[in-house]
């Protein structure tokens, strides 16, 4: 991907997509993929709000039966196997275990009961072919065997436990990025950075937005049939601009936030029922708890989630100690053998996620259930849609549902899809297992194992690009920065291949680098200097974003 703002002087676009998060990319990907001529603008980075603050799991709906949600069980099923299928790459099964504490529809019977049920849902979706993406059926543990794996649980009252499969997604902003590399690849036309300031409005019709370059401060004017908004919290700021208010289009959104912290559990990811009056109110039941998970990912452990109500617009939206205070104290009230100090947390993840209620009730938070698609023909304008996801799992199922209701209004033959099977950027692997170990012998030595197997599981099939600018480095200066070339040659990537345009882009999003805390200044330093040649920064634009980076770490240093 390349960014380059004159593109979209080309002419008019069939749907401009506003937001460049997991539902924003699925959606153009999807568009795109069903003959769509489309734009998609992000204010920001791709997947720099809300996308990124994520347990990095990929629900297979296993706790939904507890609602008896059978569709939406169902529904995540079939997503998750396709994420597995269409980014083989990123989206790996794990183990999960969660220890039974008490009888009824909380203790063993009522688990095996819904285990049963979950391998009949299951049993109908496809299959994959890959047998490093198989998913086992679950199973009921005995006591014994639930503390032999996590020997510091709270043993009174405890029953044993359930064992079955997720999935998880080894790093959620490439997957943001797969689907908008394959939606470029493919015809859309794409740039971070650029903020919808206004719209283009025609006899009570939404006729395309205005877009300003947020490093330059260019204005363009942009003409579409459709405006979709999948600006997740930032929906009803840029409804805003309409100069309409309606009841219809009020969300409130919970704050919700994980912490990365050091290894605690290098196998399952455990859930562990809370005490607090919190949660995603999904259970049968006159239930006040809610679950706490564990899961190990990379060399680190991610905790969560805490959610609270969000007291602030998306823009003021911040992680305060008293928020990462709270979720470490819960965490340590229920895994009293296993204590989090403060030293122990290495970065938190924060974002703003739909209610579904306007307002607390005697159950905590409820967060929405079902995605939304809102028409604003309410609202006196014509060709502007709203989008509401509500899971990063379902997001292409969100998309699909997008696009057949823009065809729909159009009154045109719908165009089936095909996005559950395409494979996206990176995901030409047939067997994962196989791929890698093939990788890792080609290495002929150069690179360490580890690092061939990084490479693979952030890049998949398109991982020699790093290779190929990597060895244009050593030819052309092969004792400059040896160590680090590797590096250098992400973010060279980066910039000229994934519009990476700020140092915390790189950091955060393009790379391994930040994922677990603080990297150290060398490493910081370094990746600053090679964005600043590529870019051609000042000395005072390197300091100025190296401080940036910096301030996220502030707080865990």
């Amino acid at each position: 991907m390349i960014r380059d703002l004159t593109q979209f002087e080309s002419g008019n676009y069939d749907l401009i997509i506003v937001g460049g998060g997991i539902n924003g990319a699925a959606i153009c990907w999807e568009a795109v993929s069903r003959g769509l001529k489309v734009a998609l603008f992000e204010k920001s980075d791709f997947a720099a709000a809300t996308s990124a603050n994520s347990l990095k799991i990929i629900h297979g709906g296993f706790r939904y039966l507890q609602s008896g949600d059978l569709l939406r069980v169902k529904e995540s099923i079939r997503e998750q196997r396709n994420l597995m299928h269409l980014a083989p790459h990123l989206v790996h099964p794990m183990p999960v275990i969660i220890p039974i504490y008490g009888h009824g529809m909380r203790g063993k019977e009522a688990f095996a009961a819904g285990l049963k049920l979950f391998e009949l849902i299951r049993s109908s979706e496809w299959q994959l072919d890959d047998p490093e993406k198989y998913i086992p059926p679950g199973k009921i543990i005995s006591k014994s065997e639930c503390t032999g794996i996590l020997p510091y649980l709270e043993e009174r009252d405890l029953n044993g436990g359930v064992v079955f499969c997720d999935a998880q997604v080894y790093n959620s902003e490439r997957l943001v990025l797969a689907f908008l590399q394959t939606a470029w690849e493919n015809g859309a036309h794409i740039a971070n950075y650029a903020e919808v300031a206004g719209f283009i409005i025609g006899n009570q019709q939404v006729k395309g937005v205005e877009v300003r370059d947020v490093l330059t401060g260019d204005v363009l004017m942009v003409s579409s049939k459709v405006t979709i908004l999948a600006g997740g919290p930032w929906n009803e700021e840029i409804l805003s601009m309409l100069g309409k208010e309606s009841n219809e289009t009020t969300v409130i959104h919970a704050k919700a936030i994980n912490l990365v912290t050091r290894q605690l559990i290098n196998k399952f990811a455990v859930g562990i029922r809370g005490r607090n009056q919190y949660g995603n109110g999904e259970y049968l039941g006159n239930v006040k708890t809610n679950y706490l998970f564990m899961a190990p990912w990379r060399d680190y452990s991610i905790i969560g989630t805490a959610y609270t109500m969000g007291d602030s617009s998306p823009n003021e939206f911040e992680i305060k100690e008293s928020d990462i205070e709270f979720l470490k104290n819960e965490f340590n009230r229920v895994n009293p053998g296993n204590k989090l100090s403060q030293r122990d947390i290495l970065l938190a993840h924060g974002g703003l996620l739909p209610l579904s209620d306007k307002k607390r009730n005697q159950r905590g938070l409820q967060l929405a259930k079902k995605m939304k698609i809102k028409d604003h023909r309410k609202l006196g304008y014509e060709g502007l849609l709203s989008i509401e996801g509500v899971k990063y799992t379902t997001a292409r199922d969100v998309a699909h549902k997008t696009i057949n209701y823009v065809f729909s209004s159009w009154g045109y033959k719908n165009i089936p899809s095909n996005t559950n099977r395409t494979r996206l950027f990176g995901g030409e692997i047939e067997r994962f297992d196989h791929y890698l170990d093939d990788a890792i012998r080609a290495n002929d030595g150069e690179l360490t194992k580890n690092q061939v197997k990084s490479l693979i599981l952030n890049y998949g099939s398109e991982y020699s690009h790093i290779l190929n600018y990597r060895q244009g480095l050593l030819n052309n200066d092969p004792g400059r920065f040896g160590e680090f070339r590797l590096l250098e040659a992400q973010i060279q990537c980066a910039v000229n291949f994934e519009m990476a345009q700020k140092l915390g882009d790189v950091v955060f999003r393009r790379t391994e680098l930040g994922s677990g805390g603080d990297p150290g200044d060398d490493l910081l330093r370094f990746s600053a200097d090679v964005m600043g040649r590529e870019l051609k920064w000042s000395q005072t634009k390197k300091d100025r974003e190296l401080a940036e980076v910096k301030r996220v770490f502030f707080p865990y240093n």
